[in-house]
């Protein structure tokens, strides 16, 4: 007992603070203005599937019939020539499969199709923050267009994102911009509106085979 009257009081253990509250974002979050990393820490009413434009929640609508078949022909162009180059694409991705975060800009963008090369880092949501895809594509719409080559244009150029693709039903025409300089260049379609990417090697795009009756309402 007398050990016990000269032995140090125990020491006061401030409690640990509460986690904190992460936001969760659903159909009532349309057009509301919120900051990156609220955004990114947040969490999603299930079905619901949204980007980050600048500062801004905008849903993301479901594709229409069109609009999916177009892309489908496309990742099968890209598989078959996966097959023939193993070990180029590393993942090949899209829509809510990938994101492609801009925290600079407060966006977050979830591309129609992204490649990506090479072995990816990090874990969790994390390693699309760490990773730029080589490649991103969107598919024109009347109600994406000035999106699609307005801001995501400049967001995937500060990412670092090596070429984007912005194909266009309408005009059954494929812009592929290259990233040279720390600007997007503009390169011209060879014969037949076909154009190569640089990043592919020889993987063509070409509007005949890409293009199909049912694309023009996309």
């Amino acid at each position: 007992m007398p050990d016990a009257l000269f032995a140090d009081p125990p020491r006061f253990v401030p409690p640990s603070p509460p986690p904190p509250v992460r936001r969760r974002f659903g159909p009532a979050d349309d057009g509301a203005k919120v900051s990156f990393e609220e955004w990114w820490d947040g969490e999603f009413e299930e079905g619901f599937a949204a980007e980050l434009s600048r500062g801004e929640v905008l849903p993301t609508e479901v594709p229409n019939l069109p609009h999916e078949a177009l892309l489908d022909r496309l990742r099968t162009a890209l598989t078959l020539w996966r097959v023939d180059h193993p070990g180029v694409i590393s993942l090949l991705s899209g829509g809510l499969g990938s994101r492609v975060p801009v925290p600079p800009f407060d966006s977050d963008r979830h591309p129609d199709l992204t490649v990506y090369l090479g072995e990816m880092a990090g874990e969790g949501r994390q390693v699309w923050r760490q990773n730029a895809p080589a490649i991103v594509c969107e598919v024109l719409s009347r109600g994406t267009r000035a999106e699609d080559e307005g801001r995501k244009a400049e967001e995937y150029l500060l990412f670092g994102c090596a070429e984007y693709w912005l194909i266009d039903p309408i005009a059954r025409t494929i812009r592929l911009l290259v990233r040279s300089g720390g600007q997007w260049e503009e390169r011209d379609a060879g014969e037949g509106g076909v154009q190569t990417s640089e990043a592919l090697g020889a993987f063509k795009l070409d509007p005949a085979a890409l293009f199909a009756s049912d694309a023009s309402g996309a």
